[in-house]
Order: C-alpha cells, then structure tokens, then sequence
C-alpha cells in the first residue's frame, strides 16, 4: 500500500527489463496505490512504471507518470503493462506521459482485466500504436470501463469485448475490425468520440 511519497527509478537500476519501478508475479500478489507518485521508471522491455505479471494492481488516487519502456518485444506499456491473469482496476488518480518504442504509451493490458471507474489516463505517446491505452490479445484480456477521462482507447487482437457504459469521457476510441464494443446505458457526462 502506498499512501504518500514518490517512488522513482533509481538511477543505478536503468535498463530493467519489467517494471522499471514496480514489478510483480503470482496469482497471490497485490499492489494498491492510494496516494503518492511513482515516476520515471525505464525498462528495456515492458511495463516502464509497473509490470503487473499477475495478481492486482488497484490505483485508488496516485499519480503514475513519465514511465518509458523500451520494449524489444510486440507491446510496450510505458507506464503499465499488465499480463498473466492480472486485475487492474482504476478509481482514482492519474496515468500520465508515458512513451513506448511498441504499443501502449502509457497502458497496455494482455490476457488480463482491466476495470476503470474514473481517474485519468492522458498525455502518452506510443510509436507503433495507442498512445494511451491498449487492450489485446486474443485470449483473457477483458476491459470495463464506466467512469474517468481516457485520451485515447485502442482495441485489438482480443476475443473479448471491451465494455462501456456510465459516465466514461474518452477522446479517441479506436476499435480494430472484426472486434466489438458493448455499450451499455451511458449517463449523463459520458462523451465518446
């Protein structure tokens, strides 16, 4: 648990290849960011904050930003790469100014769920695709949004649905063919462009 306080890449630690900050693995493994900041990790691989490589990861009101992943692989999460039969849920908080080489400049979410209520997901750039958040793989990834503000959403490669209703703001989403989106009842302050 981490109310207050930064957590931040130390510079002897540079070329980390998961979770330039945080990392973590296991079914049983659980991380929940109530306040605070974690920054500036970089990763030759994924997840440049936090790599999420199952368990949870629960963002209740901490700010994640400026995380790089110099990813060599297919996907990047420059903040946040989460993977394995991971949860993340978002309900509170900022992920902000991520960069990727790959996919996901600041989330990237593979066979895993991903739950955001609200909070804010902005200001990411990615080099191949989804400058803020990404959602694939073809087999157990699962995204449910209903609250907070998404610059930009990119669905691909997923067998599931992303869903969406309540009052969610996205700016950009940007769905692959073939894929399907469930909208459910939006409410009053939903804007998706």
């Amino acid at each position: 648990h981490l109310y207050d306080g930064t957590l931040a890449l130390a510079e002897e630690n540079n070329g980390v290849n998961r979770g330039g900050v945080i990392s973590t693995s296991g079914a049983t493994s659980q991380v929940t960011l109530h306040g605070g900041v974690i920054e500036n990790g970089v990763t030759t691989d994924r997840g440049g904050n936090i790599y999420v490589g199952g368990g949870t990861l629960d963002i209740c009101g901490a700010t994640i930003q400026n995380g790089t992943a110099n990813s060599g692989n297919v996907n990047g999460g420059g903040n946040i790469f989460a993977l394995g039969s991971s949860t993340v849920t978002m309900s509170a908080g900022k992920v902000i100014g991520g960069y990727t080489t790959k996919t996901g400049g600041n989330i990237c979410v593979g066979t895993s769920t991903l739950i955001v209520t609200g909070g804010e997901i902005s200001g990411g750039k990615a080099e191949k695709a989804a400058d803020n958040l990404y959602v694939y793989y073809n087999v157990g990834s699962n995204a449910q949004i209903s609250g907070g503000y998404i610059e930009s959403l990119h669905y691909a490669d997923s067998v599931n649905p992303v869903e969406i209703s309540g009052n969610p703001k996205i700016g950009l989403l940007d769905i692959a063919a073939g894929k399907t989106i469930v909208l459910g009842e939006l409410t009053e302050g939903a804007d998706i462009t």
